[in-house]
């Protein structure tokens, strides 16, 4: 029950929009958006063609709109005489626009599965895709960390530098997630990433996760518990480490916060690190 839509933003420029579709007819859809449209507004709404794995445009217009609880419900009319945007912006030819494959894959990824439809559509358009070749530096360890990474195709490779302590490299897939400390912490970079195979990632950039999470604290809650379950599972001391400590273990929630045991990485001394 998700598409994507495009509409007109700054002249030429495209913006498209995962949103939440609550019923559909021939001639009128009813969406829900984690923002809002203006009513008159004109857009390509596109529905997955599963028999071909394309998109089925259809030209739409908002209606109405109604702020529900934190989202907006909108009413939109599908006319087949209405004007569509699609070859103005160049839709079919634009290499930024999501496919089919993109959407199926990203509804369906376990790093969003605790997530609810209303938090998914929230994060699904705050994602940006990025294509890397074979060899490129996706991630420079000691780097300001600013956003993280979704792998969606190919393979990354993670090392961390020799700083006296654990550099073995870890190779990540798709569904895999690096980077995500970054979101939550102002942190540097812990160790290098670069891409193994040519690869297709989605990131998410730590200003546009802040943003989110100041009115849906849920966003938060959600990342760092992504991140507590990387600290108990992962060997790899890079996963572990906050500045100077590396976690060791969980010792309790509250307060939209998790706090862990851990301890200094040269003194050695004990720490709660929240």
């Amino acid at each position: 029950n998700d598409l994507a839509c495009n509409i007109p933003n700054c002249g030429r420029d495209i913006l498209y929009m995962f949103v939440d579709v609550q019923n559909m007819s021939d001639n009128g859809a009813l969406l829900k958006l984690p923002f809002q449209l203006p009513v008159g507004t004109a857009f390509n709404l596109s529905v997955t063609n599963a028999d071909k794995g394309t998109w089925t445009n259809r030209p739409a217009r908002v209606v109405w709109t109604k702020n529900n609880d934190g989202h907006y419900e909108l009413g939109v009319s599908i006319r087949a005489t209405e004007k569509s945007c699609r070859e103005e912006l160049h839709w079919e030819t634009d290499p930024l626009k999501p496919s089919p494959d993109d959407l199926a894959f990203l509804i369906s990824a376990s790093f969003f599965e605790a997530l609810s439809d209303k938090s998914l559509c929230l994060l699904l358009n705050a994602l940006l895709k990025s294509v890397v070749a074979a060899g490129e530096r996706v991630i420079a360890q000691g780097d300001a960390g600013d956003c993280l990474y979704l792998i969606q195709e190919g393979q990354c490779v993670v090392c961390a530098g020799n700083e006296g302590w654990n550099n073995r490299c870890v190779t990540l897939r798709a569904g895999d997630v690096f980077g995500e400390m970054a979101v939550l912490t102002d942190e540097p970079r812990t160790a290098n990433v670069d891409a193994q195979t040519d690869a297709i990632l989605w990131k998410l950039d730590r200003r546009d996760f802040e943003a989110l999470a100041q009115s849906h604290p849920e966003l938060r809650l959600f990342l760092t518990e992504i991140m507590t379950q990387r600290f108990d599972s992962s060997l790899f001391v890079g996963d572990r480490t906050i500045g100077k400590y590396v976690l060791s273990s969980k010792i309790g929630t509250g307060g939209w916060g998790i706090v862990y045991r851990g301890a200094h990485k040269i003194l050695k001394l004990p720490v709660a690190v929240k």
